[in-house]
């Protein structure tokens, strides 16, 4: 078999139906993601117009659990280039030795490039406002005071989406960074995505 034929057959069966950076208006976009350490799921809907809602809950070993929920917009810098925008409000919550739960702020940026493979380069910023009870005993009795701890999230992605038909994508990407100002373990992750027609 040719090496022309091969390409061929891989085309063919990796033929998409349009870029995957955002959904187009009316539609909708659901997904899964696994890897070490995170899996997780999301969706994306756009009701109208060029903005899109988004939704995500990720989990690290059952240990750390964060829910965002959020709005994107995809901004085409020339007809095969776009650089999408995004975000967020969420919550983490993170047991084990360092317990930690409060609200979440993100942004995220990422640029990417359509055709029969969509190679993307996205960048995060998340602040995570940690609260935990301290609990005083004295001899006038037991009071909490609340105590609020600002931790930075920063980060990359390098990885590609794979079209496969019209409806589905295959998505693999390479993660790193830090998470609550500590460097973490870079992830290896593996999706699939589901759009609507």
């Amino acid at each position: 078999m040719t090496l022309q034929a091969i390409w061929l057959i891989t085309a063919t069966a990796f033929a998409g139906g349009g870029a995957w950076n955002s959904p187009s208006p009316g539609q909708l976009y659901v997904g899964v993601h696994s890897g070490f350490p995170w899996q997780g799921i999301h969706a994306e809907y756009a009701p109208g117009g060029a903005i899109s809602l988004t939704g995500h809950v990720e989990t690290a070993l059952l240990k750390r659990t964060e829910v965002r929920m959020g709005a994107q917009r995809s901004w085409g810098i020339s007809e095969r280039w776009s650089v999408l925008t995004r975000a967020s409000l969420g919550a983490v919550h993170q047991l084990g030795g360092n317990p930690r739960q409060g609200p979440q702020l993100g942004a995220m940026l990422k640029l990417s490039r359509s055709g029969k493979v969509e190679p993307y380069f996205s960048l995060r910023h998340r602040e995570l406002f940690a609260r935990k009870a301290e609990l005083t005993i004295s001899n006038s009795g037991e009071e909490t005071n609340w105590t609020t701890t600002r931790y930075f999230s920063r980060g990359g992605s390098l990885g590609m989406r794979i079209p496969i038909r019209n409806q589905w994508c295959a998505d693999l990407a390479f993660r790193a960074g830090s998470m609550d100002n500590e460097f973490s373990i870079p992830s290896l992750l593996v999706g699939i995505d589901w759009r609507s027609e």
